[in-house]
């Protein structure tokens, strides 16, 4: 007799590693080899998505005591279920829930293209503030194009290559 599977209540740190990379060698014992040691199996795994298709698999499960059987509900139990989905069906009509995910997105957008407005106008105005120092060596009574070829221009501004 085995138990019926249970929700996992441990967290299993997979996301610790997202965008790590690993060298994983052969040589040394295996515990502490690279990778992802199952201790209830004592085998290897590569990577993360095997280590999750394991814990997961027949085999694991079978070494917990669980068999991969899941347990028949109710009358009862499934008359709760649609219950608790017509609650919150009831609840998301009225409104009562807040935003919606799709009303949530459209502010993000917004507020997105609101500071691709924002850092838009801040470079046309640096623009528009240089173009107004070259005017300012002009009144004073030189040509950019003779400052440059001098040597005069450029100090402090941005390379052009």
């Amino acid at each position: 007799n085995r138990a019926f599977p249970k929700k996992r209540e441990t967290n299993l740190g997979l996301t610790t590693a997202v965008g790590k990379t690993q060298i994983i060698t052969d040589s040394g014992i295996r515990q502490k080899g690279g990778g992802w040691w199952c201790d209830a199996c004592e085998c290897l795994l590569k990577d993360s998505a095997n280590y999750l298709d394991h814990i997961n698999g027949k085999k694991h499960q079978r070494k917990l005591g669980f068999s991969m059987r899941v347990e028949r509900s109710t009358c009862g139990q499934v008359s709760g279920a649609f219950e608790n989905a017509r609650k919150r069906k009831a609840e998301e009509e009225s409104g009562d829930t807040g935003p919606s995910a799709i009303e949530a997105y459209e502010q993000r957008l917004m507020a997105q293209r609101a500071e691709e407005e924002r850092r838009k106008k801040a470079k046309k105005d640096a623009k528009v503030q240089k173009k107004k120092e070259q005017e300012a060596l002009e009144v004073e009574g030189m040509d950019p194009e003779i400052a440059a070829m001098m040597g005069f221009g450029g100090f402090g501004g941005s390379s052009k290559r």
